[in-house]
């Protein structure tokens, strides 16, 4: 079905591709523009967002423009989510069903084999469109199959099982992590593909309310509404969900092996191509805290660009990691889905 939303099997809401089109041309027209943009790099064995040397440039639409102006529009270009598939998390002991949670509890004793769950892990498969896989909590699987997907793992506001792996198959695929996700996988596989850090806009506050959604928000692990899944919000405008990617509270180091064998042996070694560090700034920036604020790692074949936070908040980095060391390039330069999704 065209423009459907899944939730565990049931059809919620549909929308058609051609007025998703519609509001992408409407936008284009009437967008005003987004700001600038802040590159920020220090050339090490790492790429590291922590040098005071920037650039500025302004961001425009000219990816999306050229495919309307040059009258060859087509779906795949300005790609329509076709569906919307959202893990259940039910597959756990934990959850809010008794009857799911006595069927996987079968020892009767404490002596382990008490939890025969996924723990509220997920299995999501896409099709040969352009879906949005959204896995919630859990250490979820998400196939993309062919189209232009997004692969959310989360959000997962630092619940203790979120190590995703996201696979995009063909077309250009965005995988998107959150503050409070885990150190997760991705293999774009083929095509253009991004993986993007940054704040989710979600659908409920702390307190389960969606007034005022979206909500961009990092909720430490001892806070309240910490450990649960908020929902991601849709813009009704696009159909696609929305990524701060200035406003969140890190920066990223690729590490690729560049004049370092070691680490290229290694990365050889775990069948990567890059492995990418989320550092939090404000430890990042402290010399005498021993905390240095590095947090996880996303792992990454396949995957093409790189858009995250910069060393200062409001900064926006984006690396082509198709070059060794990786380099900073123009956010119009990334591909019109991914860039469709950045607030």
């Amino acid at each position: 079905m065209v423009g459907s939303i899944v939730v565990a099997g049931q059809v919620e809401l549909t929308k058609s591709p051609i007025f998703s089109l519609m509001i992408s041309l409407y936008y284009l027209k009437n967008a005003p523009e987004r700001g600038e943009v802040t590159f920020s790099q220090h050339m090490h064995t790492e790429i590291n967002i922590m040098s005071p040397k920037t650039s500025h440039m302004k961001l425009h639409l000219s990816i999306l423009a050229a495919f309307c102006i040059s009258g060859s529009v087509s779906l795949s270009a300005i790609a329509a989510i076709s569906t919307t598939i959202i893990g259940t998390d039910q597959n756990s002991i934990s959850g809010v069903d008794d009857n799911v949670r006595d069927f996987l509890s079968a020892n009767r004793g404490s002596n382990g084999g008490g939890d025969q769950s996924l723990q509220a892990g997920d299995a999501l498969s896409g099709s040969e469109e352009s879906d949005l896989l959204i896995g919630a909590l859990g250490i979820d699987v998400m196939l993309g199959y062919g189209g232009e997907d997004i692969l959310i793992g989360g959000t997962e506001d630092f619940n203790p099982f979120n190590r995703d792996r996201g696979f995009g198959g063909q077309g250009e695929d965005v995988f998107i992590w959150a503050p409070g996700d885990g150190n997760d996988f991705f293999d774009g596989g083929e095509g253009s593909d991004v993986l993007m850090l940054g704040l989710v806009g979600e659908q409920t506050d702390d307190h389960g309310s969606e007034i005022g959604a979206p909500f961009f928000s990092v909720n430490p692990p001892s806070g309240d509404g910490s450990q649960d899944f908020d929902g991601i919000y849709i813009d009704p405008s696009s159909g696609l969900p929305i990524v701060d990617v200035a406003g969140g509270p890190g920066f990223c180091e690729v590490v690729d092996g560049y004049n370092n064998e070691v680490e290229k042996s290694e990365l050889s070694a775990l069948g990567l191509d890059h492995l990418v560090r989320f550092t939090l700034r404000g430890p990042a920036a402290d010399l005498a805290n021993p905390d240095t604020g590095l947090r996880i790692a996303v792992h990454l074949t396949n995957t093409e660009y790189l858009v995250c936070g910069g060393a200062h908040i409001g900064e926006t980095v984006v690396l082509d990691l198709t070059t060794s060391p990786p380099t900073p390039i123009d956010i119009s330069e990334i591909p019109a889905q991914a860039f469709q999704l950045i607030r």
